[in-house]
């Protein structure tokens, strides 16, 4: 076979060949990231728990609603007692919990893992992926459905396809299944005082939209979900 004349080989500057294959991340432009947030609203949230659960919601919706995030996150919210609803993904700058939405009634866990995990499943990723689904989980129970059922299998299921981010509200919280579900020890947190959710949970979209914008996952690069919002 002959040789090709040194005249008629590519020149590839030492530029180029450092480059290839690198790829600058970008947002806004394909892939979106979806983001649901899951407060309780049982009877136990009633009062200044559940008006600071609806404050921490906006205050996660508005750092992921930046400007500078380039409209990246499509957001939904399932509140859960006994029952939940799913609203539909929009801009994060639209989201708004279902109308007349209050806190009464039972825990179920269920409710809202089947609907986030059947909701995620067309966008579930390996905990590499920047743009993998993310789940915000909060209550201030246990799981006390009106009829038997367990939650485990769910929480398993969701946390293989999903970032799950979770926030225990008082003593009373159950904090080992929360850890349990959870991507890992430093996505679940205990808060003390209903006040300071909205913090707390600003605190998530901050982190989520950082990572994002850097084209990293908050899972597969070990990150604090809650940064220096955590307290003693």
């Amino acid at each position: 076979m002959s040789e090709i004349p040194k005249s008629m080989s590519p020149i590839v500057s030492r530029h180029a060949l450092l480059s290839r294959g690198v790829v600058k991340p970008t947002i806004g432009t394909a892939r979106k990231q979806h983001v649901i947030i899951a407060p309780d609203r049982s009877g136990s949230m009633r009062g200044a728990p559940f008006e600071e659960a609806l404050a921490g919601t906006k205050a996660l919706a508005d750092e992921l609603a930046k400007p500078e995030n380039l409209d990246a996150f499509l957001l939904a919210t399932a509140p859960f007692n006994h029952i939940a609803a799913l609203t539909p993904f929009q801009p994060a700058a639209s989201v708004v919990l279902p109308a007349g939405t209050s806190a009464d009634g039972m825990t179920d866990f269920t409710k809202p893992l089947q609907l986030a995990l059947d909701a995620f499943a067309p966008y579930g990723a390996p905990e590499s992926d920047p743009n993998r689904p993310t789940l915000v989980f909060l209550t201030d129970g246990k799981h006390e459905p009106l009829t038997p059922s367990d939650p485990t299998p769910l929480a398993l299921a969701l946390k293989k396809i999903a970032n799950v981010v979770a926030i225990a509200l008082g003593p009373d919280a159950d904090l080992g299944f929360l850890a349990l579900m959870a991507s890992g020890p430093t996505f679940v947190t205990r808060v003390t005082d209903p006040r300071q959710l909205r913090t707390f949970m600003g605190a998530v979209g901050a982190t989520l939209s950082r990572s994002r914008r850097a084209g990293r996952s908050i899972a597969a690069a070990s990150m604090d979900p809650f940064a220096s919002r955590r307290h003693g």
